[in-house]
């Protein structure tokens, strides 16, 4: 009869760490659903399309070329900065992306060896040949792992390029891609 208790005390501490058991498998695997899941980086996704702020641009300054295009988050805001030439200006605008609203205008008089439309034949592009901007940070995304922070097209020695910026772990990653190509010509993981 002295064995039943001991059987007991022994069946009952064998039933206790399996509950034990199975509740730590439980907490483990919530644990690693929760780990699992990743914030699916973000675009940058403006309200007013690169086109509208081009003509808003177009509006205000008739007699001028676009030579390059910004779309980057400013303080809790996303922002276009649109610069481009007049045979005898360099202008710049600001446009909220998700407003349309114009809040910077600047003008600036160009050098003597850049008037007379040399600055502005040099630097200006035709839109119409270019890869969008949607398909630009669709690339670039392949290369880091965060959100887009900035978006610029530019023309460096007679080739246009899309330059994207975004975060890839703790750094901020650039990646250059020809703008009529869509070929990436260059990655750069800055500190």
């Amino acid at each position: 009869m002295k064995k039943s208790p001991l059987l007991i005390g022994l069946l009952t501490i064998a039933l206790l760490a399996g509950c034990s058991n199975q509740q730590a498998k439980q907490t483990a695997s919530t644990k690693k659903a929760t780990t699992v899941k990743q914030q699916t980086p973000t675009k940058l996704q403006p309200k007013v399309s690169l086109e509208k702020a081009r003509e808003l641009f177009k509006q205000q300054y008739p007699n001028a070329d676009i030579s390059e295009s910004q779309l980057k988050k400013q303080l809790n805001k996303t922002v276009y900065h649109l610069t481009g030439l007049s045979d005898t200006e360099e202008l710049e605008m600001q446009i909220d992306s998700q407003t349309g609203d114009i809040s910077h205008l600047t003008k600036e008089t160009l050098d003597t060896d850049e008037q007379h439309g040399v600055a502005r034949q040099k630097e200006r592009f035709d839109f119409k040949s270019l890869m969008t901007l949607e398909a630009a940070q669709k690339k670039a995304q392949h290369y880091f792992d965060g959100d887009v922070l900035e978006a610029t097209l530019e023309k460096d020695d007679g080739v246009v390029y899309w330059e994207i910026e975004g975060h890839q772990k703790h750094q901020k990653m650039q990646v250059k891609i020809d703008a009529t190509t869509g070929e990436v010509v260059d990655t750069e993981l800055d500190d």
